[in-house]
């Protein structure tokens, strides 16, 4: 999956420090609540569990990212265009 990121997006992901795989991770593994005009793909300790129980991976490096992405221009197939991206204040890159 490759996801279009608006200039905010970027700038909110080098100030955050966040890598452009773990926003494209938490868009495809994440869970998802629609907002008006947007949705929300939220990586949380739940998700993780989900993962690591099912698949035995560790994806501890994506809980507490969150990203919002415009959700009139998704299509069958078409990437996915990102917002802005938020990192929970206790989940700082290790």
């Amino acid at each position: 999956m490759t996801c279009i990121i608006t200039s905010h997006a970027w700038d909110r992901i080098e100030e955050r420090d966040i890598s452009v795989e773990y926003v494209e991770w938490v868009v495809l593994l994440g869970s998802k609540t629609e907002l008006l005009g947007a949705d929300l793909y939220t990586f949380g300790v739940e998700d993780y569990w989900l993962y690591m129980k099912r698949d035995g991976v560790d994806l501890s490096c994506l809980i507490g990212i969150s990203v919002k992405c415009a959700s009139v221009d998704y299509r069958m197939g078409e990437p996915r265009t990102v917002l802005t991206v938020h990192r929970d204040a206790y989940c700082q890159a290790a």
